[in-house]
């Protein structure tokens, strides 16, 4: 670990499109992960799942993280549940239909004592926004069949905007949030990028007869003129069996919530740097094109040339430096944004860092950006040539990629791609992604089919050792044991990280 940086994160973390922790044997786990990742990535190809057009939508364009906790199901009946539940339950978009008239909205009275529920959330930019008092109340709520809605505050910096909300089942049934959105003056926001946090530790799900609170957390498109006129939306489910599986209305309820949030409450405050810099980091290129600093956070925009030589991925554990004076101030582990995950970057630019606040931002009289290093990798070796026939792998990005057999029987078409790093940067580690389309030997270009039994995969890392792994199920389909061999498939994302502390100064 460099010097001066703080301490690492917790030591072992789980991924299946969000982060948390987990402490089980290796096997266990890796089933578990194979399972979950697997389910995730068929989700949209499962034919018997007759979900509304709105869940579909919401499927298609966005995913909403269970950071506290998710589960795993593995075989049959229960593996059917947990498909429909993720499909579902990690679903972010507009709502389709929306055919009953909309229930009557009830105003509350805004004060700061009706985000205390939230106090407790480990958003960087959030939970600093919170103790500063630039967090809105709202106080706005809708009543209907038992469930209430209800809209306790919300801000924005017209790139970043959170909505705190709370939902009370007074039913005897459990139900979770199915589908979410934001409009802002009619423009609804990229739910590609989207997340819906816990304001506390627990599971997402509204109990019968129970409540909980959560935090909608949604990127916006900067090249789009928002106004203030907000409109959120929400729809519960119910968790059983028969309404995961029901295509029928009757088991959701949909909620829309006026209010007002205005994108520019913070336009005053702002301060914009345009360095137009280029940072060079193991002989890539990567251009700094501005630098935005606003009360909730600090976004930090990059350009990657084309004429490198290799995809960057990102950068290792970027840092953002300012200066007043002699004292300095640190900005560290900012998230990532780029069009693989968000539709909300700068026209032109590669990727979006997003860092917590700066406390300093308006006296900076110097800012400089230093990594450590880079994820990238030759653009023509992106690529993974398998023979399906011999089950072996003729050409990988690099020589850690293996074949493993999965935990239950496999179909012709199918292969567990394996792959473990040392030395990974663990704790940034991006999982491995594939095109979801391959090419035979022949030229001919075939769809990835779904997987013939419950699903396996998943990406994990370990802080404390410092290592990485990705197990990645792939169905070519049961008759491409006879196309053209070797089959190959594009490698869309992978974590490839090369060290090379490199700095530059955006201001001085």
């Amino acid at each position: 670990m460099a010097a001066g940086r703080p301490e690492a994160a917790p030591e072992i973390y789980v991924e299946a499109e969000q982060k948390g922790g987990t402490d089980m044997p290796e096997k266990e786990q890796r089933i578990l992960l194979q399972d979950a990742h697997e389910v995730n990535q068929h989700a949209e190809a499962l034919p018997e799942m007759k979900l509304t057009q709105a869940m579909r939508k919401g499927m298609e364009r966005g995913k909403m993280r269970e950071k506290r906790r998710f589960y795993f199901w593995s075989t049959g009946t229960v593996m059917a549940l947990a498909a429909a539940l993720l499909i579902i339950n990690y679903s972010i978009g507009s709502l389709a239909d929306r055919a009953e008239p909309a229930p009557e909205q009830t105003a509350g009275i805004p004060s700061q004592a009706t985000l205390e529920p939230y106090r407790s959330t480990t958003l960087d930019g959030l939970a600093s926004a919170m103790d500063r008092g630039l967090v809105k109340p709202i106080a706005q709520s809708v009543e209907q069949k038992g469930y209430r809605v209800e809209v306790d505050g919300a801000v924005t910096d017209g790139r970043m905007a959170y909505v705190l909300f709370g939902v009370r089942n007074q039913t005897d049934k459990e139900v979770i949030n199915a589908d979410i959105s934001l409009e802002l003056g009619g423009v609804e926001a990229p739910s590609k990028g989207a997340s819906v946090e816990l304001a506390a530790s627990g599971s997402s799900r509204i109990p019968a007869n129970g409540a909980n609170h959560f935090i909608y957390t949604v990127p916006l498109n900067p090249s789009v003129q928002y106004t203030k006129d907000a409109k959120f939306h929400v729809t519960l489910t119910e968790t059983s069996n028969e309404a995961l599986m029901s295509s029928s209305n009757k088991y959701r309820t949909a909620f829309d919530i006026s209010f007002e949030l205005d994108p520019a409450m913070f336009k005053d405050k702002e301060r914009m740097l345009y360095p137009d810099r280029t940072l060079t980091v193991d002989g890539q290129r990567v251009r700094v094109t501005q630098v935005l600093y606003t009360p909730l956070h600090t976004y930090v925009d990059l350009d990657y040339d084309q004429a490198n030589g290799k995809k960057v991925f990102r950068l290792l554990s970027p840092v953002l430096i300012g200066k007043v004076g002699d004292k300095i101030e640190k900005l560290y582990y900012p998230k990532w944004y780029s069009p693989e995950n968000s539709e909300a970057l700068t026209e032109g630019a590669d990727a979006m860092l997003m860092y917590g606040s700066s406390e300093k931002y308006a006296k900076l009289d110097s800012v400089s950006l230093k990594t450590e290093g880079v994820s990238a990798v030759d653009k023509d070796q992106l690529q993974i040539v398998i023979d399906l026939k011999k089950k072996q792998i003729v050409e990988a990005p690099d020589d850690r990629f293996t074949l493993i057999s999965y935990t239950r029987p496999a179909g012709a078409g199918e292969v567990l791609i394996h792959r473990e790093l040392e030395h990974a940067y663990a704790g940034e580690s991006l999982s491995l992604s594939l095109d979801n389309s391959f090419t035979d030997a022949e030229g001919n270009v075939h769809p990835m089919q779904s997987a013939e039994g419950y699903s396996q995969g998943g990406h994990s890392w370990s802080n404390k050792e410092d290592t990485m792994a990705d197990d990645y199920g792939y169905n070519f389909g049961k008759d491409a044991v006879d196309y053209p061999q070797p089959l190959t498939i594009k490698v869309k994302q992978m974590w490839m990280p090369i060290p090379d502390t490199q700095a530059l100064e955006l201001l001085r």
